[in-house]
């Protein structure tokens, strides 16, 4: 039998670096805001709360209905001042009552009953606490729908569909690409009408093709039902040979369109692993610019091989790419002037930054530029020079430390560069954060900033760069009982990402200079990893962990290294449940007790079958 070694591990956290568990649709509503999960009852917090209580309706084609199962339904709450958290809480027959702060505002974020999973019609939008303690909730059920596609002549229905879906934050291209975990076959060859439902709302982007037509993206209402129809514009096939006339080629093979509608990007296509045989189907029919090339490049640099092709209707296009040498380029000298306001102190604690993005090269990847050598512009108030003798050509993010400003920028390989900056003025933010229970100062491992809004933050003056406020890394620096940021004068967003706490973020809204205490809540957690003997095994499947008193639950679980954190509602004890592994023996489940505000940490030995 497996022994099982516990420690304790909130001294010993490790930093945090990304999610793994496999969780469903309904897990990822909630816990994909990386907000704490509360149960509805059982919260430690001792400010007053007031009953919030109402019925869920359904929103149907033809009116709207009272749902009438059972289920659950969560909240995201905020208070002034404090952290964002998520509140879970039951419906029963189509009615629920949850224990709320008295001042807050709210989100409804989800509800799942007997009729399917429900989408709020105010899900985005934060609310007041309705003052008289009732609310009802409308939302939407996907349903099922026929999808009727027809040809360019906008007359025939279309045979030998192909319909794929991709996750739609990855859906930026017109065509799909090729199948991976990202994109995945729905139909393949069937005639029109189509049986169409989506069960995940906002989730996916839908491709169709057939043969003869381009690629279509298309994003059905899934609440409409009935008959939703569609058609395919004239598309044809492109085939490439690449010809290895050199000892490389680049990272990426990308298809533009050297005739974009005003408001589409012209790259259509992009392939980031390529054989030297490449066909593409469904190109829409025009004029195309296709590349073997690096995927950050500058405009005027040159590519490995590209060429200019046409696409016809229902016509495949054929022809070979030889792939050249890499090209060698240059140094540049650089220069410019920047404008720094009151505010953000005297300029020699300022540094300026150019950081290297594209793979060219084996030197000039990191230049900088200290404020002791800024030199002041004579009759200028502000106003200082910089100077830099070589400057690789590139693509480069160039930023300002300690600001959180900073700007893409492409340097040429030929004559000087010239480059004029003006920083917005700034404001201080004071943070303190504190344990919540013990009010001791505490120092969090990973605490980062940015503007809430930031593409309202971009600063275009004349003849200069544009600005944008990225997510930045806030450094505590050592004496201080506090974290200092200098930012816009704009509403501020901070997110905690230690694993000794729960993961949190708080907003700073209030203009001008600001000092605020933040009380962080310590993580009740199960910290788990497997061992065979010296080396560490990685996770195969999923792992079970259920409460053995009470109703608590895990709400997120943090990839840490070679462990997996598993953060849980409420303390007490839990019995963890492992998946199968492949070659080893199985592993017997394991009770192990969680104290609140402890992370604890097992290590569970594994032999081979």
């Amino acid at each position: 039998m497996s022994t099982l070694t516990t420690r304790s591990s909130v001294q010993t956290a490790r930093q945090f670096s990304g999610w793994i568990l496999l969780l469903s649709l309904w897990s990822l509503l909630w816990l994909g805001s990386l907000s704490p999960v509360r149960a509805a009852t059982g919260s430690t917090d001792t400010h007053s709360t007031e009953t919030l209580s109402g019925v869920i309706l359904v929103q149907q084609p033809d009116g709207v209905v009272p749902a009438t199962g059972d289920g659950t339904m969560v909240f995201r709450v905020r208070e002034p001042g404090k952290e964002t958290y998520s509140i879970e809480t039951e419906v029963k027959a189509g009615a629920y009552s949850v224990e709320l702060p008295s001042e807050c505002t709210l989100q409804v974020l989800a509800t799942r009953t007997t009729e399917g999973a429900g989408y709020p019609l105010d899900g985005n939008r934060w609310i007041p606490r309705p003052t008289d303690g009732e609310y009802e909730v409308v939302v939407r059920i996907p349903l099922h729908f026929e999808l009727r596609v027809y040809g360019s002549d906008g007359r025939s229905e279309l045979t030998d569909i192909t319909v794929i879906r991709k996750l739609s934050k990855f859906a930026r291209l017109p065509l799909p690409g090729p199948l991976d975990k990202k994109t995945h076959l729905v139909f393949r060859d069937v005639p029109s009408p189509i049986a169409f439902s989506i069960d995940s709302p906002d989730l996916y982007t839908y491709y169709v093709h057939a043969p003869g037509h381009a690629w279509t993206k298309i994003t059905p209402d899934p609440f409409l039902g009935g008959v939703q129809t569609m058609q395919l514009p004239a598309g044809g096939t492109l085939k490439v040979q690449l010809l290895q006339e050199g000892p490389g080629r680049g990272q990426v093979f990308r298809v533009r369109n050297l005739n974009p509608a005003p408001d589409a990007h012209p790259l259509v296509h992009e392939l980031k692993r390529y054989e030297n045989h490449i066909e593409v189907q469904g190109l829409p029919v025009g004029v195309y610019h296709i590349s073997s090339e690096d995927p950050i490049r500058p405009d005027n640099m040159p590519v490995y091989g590209d060429a200019q092709v046409e696409i016809l209707a229902g016509h495949t296009t054929e022809l070979n790419l030889p792939l050249k040498d890499e090209p060698v380029f240059f140094p540049v000298p650089a220069g410019g002037t920047i404008h720094v306001p009151e505010g953000w102190g005297n300029v020699v604690g300022l540094t300026f930054q150019l950081e290297r993005l594209d793979p060219y090269g084996k030197w000039g990847r990191h230049f900088e530029v200290p404020g002791s050598a800024f030199v002041p512009v004579a009759g200028q108030e502000r106003l200082y020079s910089w100077h830099l003798p070589e400057v690789a050509p590139g693509a480069y993010s160039l930023s300002f430390q300690h600001t959180s400003y900073s700007v893409y920028r492409e340097i040429y390989g030929g004559g000087h560069l010239k480059l004029d900056f003006a920083l917005p003025a700034p404001r201080t933010v004071q943070i303190q954060t504190v344990d919540d229970r013990s009010g001791e100062v505490v120092f969090p491992s990973s605490l980062e900033w940015s503007a809430l809004e930031p593409e309202a933050l971009r600063k275009k003056i004349d003849d200069t760069a544009p600005f944008l406020s990225e997510r930045r890394l806030l450094p505590h620096r050592e004496g201080s009982d506090h974290f200092t940021l200098y930012g816009p004068d704009a509403p501020l967003r901070l997110q905690l990402h230690d694993p000794r706490f729960e993961p949190a973020e708080r907003t700073i809204d209030q203009p001008g200079d600001h000092q605020t205490v933040w009380p962080l809540r310590r993580a009740t957690a199960l910290r788990i990893a497997l061992q065979n003997g010296n080396e560490w095994v990685e996770w195969t499947g999923d792992v079970r962990i259920q409460a053995e008193e009470g109703d608590g639950k895990v709400t997120l679980a943090r990839s840490l290294e070679h462990f997996t954190q598993f953060h849980l509602s409420q303390p007490g004890n839990y019995t963890v449940r492992f998946p199968a592994l492949r070659g080893y023996a199985p592993i017997p489940p394991q009770t192990v007790r969680v104290p609140d505000g402890e992370v604890i940490e097992i290590v569970v030995p594994v032999a081979p079958q």
